[in-house]
């Protein structure tokens, strides 16, 4: 590798030559060479494990990085064509605030004069007028406000190689975040992908690594039969190592603070109960499989809809049954529908509530706490809520101002940012039914229900702290479904407001 790179300028100014700005006027080649170079070299130190490696992170990978929600496409160029969300790197505001990522702005335009391209007449070196980010080339990384995620600079300062093709061709791979450079509504938003030859030098693309910490085939199963990444058994489950059963469904540990559970292990899954979780239930108990919505996707990672709270409940103990017929353990585990105080427990407010009080005593009496954080409206990538993708009629649905989920009505499970305990959909997708009478004394046969929905727009409804009800006398919902918890007692103890044992 010869020492070009150093010497990279743009329009006789030096570009990116300072040892904390981001290294630019690499090749993708190289970039994926630096890669290689440094897994050898952290490797033969015992700093990585076998099968760990560092590499460029896929176009998907990026994606999710930046807040994305998923996007419709098989190749970047699809994507790029389809358009995502309306979402930025720093949010949904347009035009940005000052600072908040390395743009072409009023310094660029003090440096760097516009001026008209020789051969199509377009505009070169053009600028966001009013936006001022101090800096008239590369920035020292770090220099702006991290993501949500701790990652800084996912847009602007300069580009980054991707691992990915751009299209079909597979000629020129795909890079992502914009640069010092660019400028507009257009080009900044986060779905925005370019693409260049593998071997070009240019003096606003740089890259990121990631660490792959495990083989790209996580999901498949290792010499014990149980899959990678997975725990052995519910006891020893963790946030990154979670129990999977036999559907495929994975738990992680929740801590318990109060109530009849108090302090016992309970694992939740992961995900709200999906199509074909259910559907394994209605071939093993020839029971007939609930109707599926008519009006939006609804596949099989999607979460299942349109079944009652007996439904939901003879699900958990077809797989108590299940589990235990293979499993000479002697604790007496038992999926079940999570408490309303266990939920509580899982958003992170367990501790704000008190256990003894009826959901309906409950009900958004915490006042500022969403399953994003405390910010209203909820950012991108947030979940799945009433968004700008709302199909149809919008006469009583009114999207959340300036909120986009990529979604018309439910999504695939799994699809937005986990919670700390390493929940999805804890917030938004479908409504969660909750082992709990929603009054004390249960007079008018009502279960709570957690979550808000796809469909749910207003503040109060996406608190944290929000309950709704479903009757017995109808309880089926296309916006309605369940998440399963595995605990070792086999019911909590009786209090005013739970519901029967069937």
């Amino acid at each position: 590798l010869d020492s070009s790179w150093k010497r990279h300028e743009y329009e006789g100014v030096p570009v990116g030559r300072e040892p904390d700005h981001p290294v630019v006027s690499v090749s993708w080649e190289e970039a994926r060479s630096f890669c290689q170079w440094l897994t050898k070299k952290e490797t033969t130190s015992g700093n990585l494990a076998p099968g760990q490696r560092y590499r460029l992170p896929t176009d998907e990978e990026w994606s999710w990085a930046v807040g994305l929600p998923a996007e419709q496409g098989s190749t970047p160029e699809e994507k790029r064509r389809n358009k995502g969300a309306d979402l930025f790197p720093w949010g949904t505001e347009w035009p940005p605030k000052t600072a908040v990522g390395n743009y072409a702005d009023e310094t660029f335009h003090a440096r760097f004069p516009p001026r008209k391209d020789d051969k199509d007449g377009r505009t070169i070196n053009g600028w966001d007028e009013g936006y001022s980010d101090g800096f008239a080339t590369t920035s020292p990384v770090g220099s702006f406000p991290a993501n949500s995620l701790g990652l800084f600079d996912m847009g602007g300062n300069a580009w980054q190689w991707c691992e990915d093709f751009y299209n079909g061709d597979r000629k020129d791979p795909v890079r992502r975040g914009a640069s010092w450079r660019y400028f507009g509504r257009e080009d900044l938003r986060s779905y925005i992908r370019s693409s260049s030859a593998p071997t070009v030098h240019i003096s606003d693309i740089g890259f990121r690594c990631v660490l792959e910490t495990s083989p790209s085939d996580v999901g498949s199963a290792s010499s014990n039969g149980n899959p990678q990444g997975t725990a052995t058994s519910p006891a020893s489950a963790t946030k990154e190592t979670p129990f999977e059963n036999s559907l495929g469904m994975r738990f992680v540990p929740v801590p318990i603070t109060g109530g009849p559970t108090d302090g016992q292990r309970v694992l939740f899954s992961i995900w709200e109960t999906r199509v074909k979780d259910y559907e394994a239930f209605c071939k093993a108990t020839q029971k007939n499989a609930p109707k599926p919505p008519t009006s939006f996707e609804h596949t099989e990672d999607h979460p299942v809809v349109n079944v009652s709270w007996e439904d939901a409940t003879a699900f958990c103990e077809w797989l108590t049954t299940l589990y235990l017929s293979g499993e000479k353990s002697d604790q007496k585990l038992v999926f079940r529908l999570p408490t309303d105080h266990e939920w509580s427990c899982a958003a992170g407010i367990g501790d704000l509530e008190d256990p003894n009080l009826s959901p309906h005593s409950k009900n958004r009496k915490i006042k500022d706490v969403f399953p994003w954080g405390k910010e209203w409206p909820p950012p991108h990538g947030a979940g799945n809520y009433l968004g700008q993708e709302w199909p149809g009629d919008r006469s009583g649905n009114i999207p959340i101002k300036g909120f986009s989920d990529g979604y018309p009505r439910t999504a695939p499970v799994g699809q937005f940012r986990p919670n700390p305990f390493g929940l999805f959909d804890l917030g938004g997708n479908v409504f969660e039914l909750t082992d709990d009478w929603y009054m004390s004394g249960h007079p008018e046969k009502r279960h709570a229900v957690r979550g808000g929905s796809n469909g749910d727009n207003d503040r109060d409804r996406l608190l944290s702290s929000d309950r709704n009800n479903i009757g017995t006398e109808n309880p089926y919902n296309d916006g309605l479904g369940f998440r399963v918890v595995l605990s070792v007692a086999a019911k909590p103890s009786a209090v005013g407001f739970s519901a029967p044992t069937r």
